[in-house]
């Protein structure tokens, strides 16, 4: 009798430890939840203020309402962090120290350069740990699409300026954006985003319409790197959707993870090609007048910054300067504006961000991070938080797709 006495309670034990476990389990998720709600909000309104900077559009919300959001997304980030420590919810210990350390670096980035655009994506791409990368790409489109879809109508029918550029090959139309490449890069970007959504569901129907959009958009804006690019976007995904209907996973291979250094190959590459420019060299020149002066105005930025570790204020303002002078690649840029080691925290992130998307069977993904390398040779959008929303997957949740294209955790 005392051995089952004894037995009783140490079953009673057990079970009620298992539902201390599944009570504590339950309320963390409730927090996790509401604190996805929370971010999602504070996401949008962020990615809002950002977005309608980008265009002709006269209607800018309160500056004072941005820096509520902005103070309140710190707020969440350091309450955010905080629970990741003590839920224990992350992948190695350090992991918290990498958040920390992103958040640091973009501060002193944003003190030195004094671009708090730095820091609102640093935030952002912390703040989104545990928040459904679907939920944030869902958010993002809803605003994308509406802000461009108001702005392209507002511009065609005369309530707003449609800035216009005369090019050696014709007139180039911003159709409400505030110039006509940053046009055809929201537009890149908002394919990107939807490709990625859809992953295995993408029909040939949907990309053959995606390139249909990217010729129109070129035709308008005559925006010819981002064209390139979403023709291999294009091709890309259609290389993937043939796979796919022979069950062939490209993502399943491991081998696959070695694309993950392509950003440090591209740095690396555009860092030297810029560094040993000749201006008197032919090959030099014919490479420069391929990349609209991108390497010449490279060099110039170069020598008269440098790169140091945490970035400089870099004038680009030609009604100040008096001359043309902009860095679009997204590199060099980063390198001189923001500094190496803000550059070198965002190559790991990639690096990241890559092995992610095999590990988590994401083809279509790996398309998008391919091509947001890409469009970074060229353009100078690949931070920024109105156009480019795939690095906030870094933190975010997502499930791994199986071959069926449903997803499992």
């Amino acid at each position: 009798n005392e051995f089952r006495e004894y037995d009783f309670k140490k079953k009673l034990e057990i079970k009620t430890g298992e539902h201390e476990m599944k009570s504590n389990q339950s309320m963390a998720d409730q927090i996790n939840k509401y604190m996805s709600y929370i971010y999602l909000i504070l996401f949008a309104g962020i990615t809002m203020w950002y977005y309608l900077y980008s265009t002709v559009l006269e209607y800018k919300y309160p500056y004072a309402l941005y820096l509520g959001l902005r103070y309140a997304l710190m707020a969440y980030v350091l309450v955010s962090i905080a629970l990741v420590v003590w839920q224990k919810q992350y992948s190695t210990v350090l992991e918290p120290v990498f958040m920390v350390l992103i958040l640091v670096s973009a501060g002193i980035v944003t003190y030195v350069a004094k671009d708090y655009g730095v820091f609102d994506f640093a935030l952002l791409l912390v703040g989104a740990k545990n928040v459904s990368w679907k939920r944030i790409a869902y958010v993002y489109l809803c605003i994308a699409v509406v802000i461009q879809g108001v702005a392209y109508y507002a511009s065609t029918t005369g309530i707003i300026a449609d800035i216009t550029l005369q090019a050696d090959r014709g007139i180039r139309h911003s159709l409400g954006i505030n110039y006509p490449t940053d046009m055809a890069a929201h537009v890149l970007f908002i394919m990107l985003v939807y490709a990625a959504l859809r992953e295995k569901k993408l029909t040939f129907v949907e990309i053959t319409m995606m390139g249909v959009v990217s010729y129109w958009v070129y035709g308008k804006t005559l925006a010819r790197n981002d064209f390139i690019c979403a023709m291999v976007m294009c091709l890309l995904l259609l290389v993937v959707k043939v796979l796919g209907l022979c069950n062939i996973q490209l993502s399943k291979y491991k081998a696959l993870k070695v694309g993950s250094i392509l950003m440090l190959v591209a740095v690396v590459g555009c860092v030297m090609a810029v560094t040993f420019y000749d201006p008197a060299n032919a090959v030099y020149q014919k490479l420069d007048a391929v990349f609209s002066n991108r390497v010449s105005l490279s060099y110039q930025g170069l020598a008269q910054y440098g790169i140091t570790a945490f970035g400089a204020v870099v004038e680009e303002n030609q009604a100040v300067l008096g001359y043309n002078f902009f860095l679009d690649n997204s590199f060099i840029r980063i390198a001189i504006k923001y500094g190496w080691v803000f550059l070198s925290v965002i190559t790991y992130i990639y690096y990241l961000c890559f092995n992610k998307a095999v590990d988590c069977r994401k083809d279509v993904m790996i398309v998008a991070l391919l091509i947001m390398l890409l469009f970074g040779i060229s353009e100078h959008h690949l931070i920024d938080i109105a156009f480019c929303p795939l690095w906030f997957m870094l933190f975010s949740s997502m499930k791994t797709e199986g071959r069926t294209g449903r997803g499992r955790n």
